[in-house]
């Protein structure tokens, strides 16, 4: 389970980081890979983290 929680915070950090960005250059061209992070980010939740905590 600490690998599964490893690559999450590393998701979050990556977005953080990609949204700095945005936000730093008031330029949204990131936003379609911060879609796909994000998206990356909640199936990894939802498929490997949820599943481990209900057993």
């Amino acid at each position: 389970m600490a690998n599964i929680i490893n690559l999450l915070k590393n998701d979050h950090k990556k977005v953080k980081k990609l949204l700095k960005i945005t936000i730093e250059n008031r330029d949204t061209s990131k936003y379609p890979q911060i879609q796909k992070e994000l998206r990356i980010h909640m199936e990894g939740e939802e498929n490997l983290l949820y599943p481990k905590t209900r057993d």
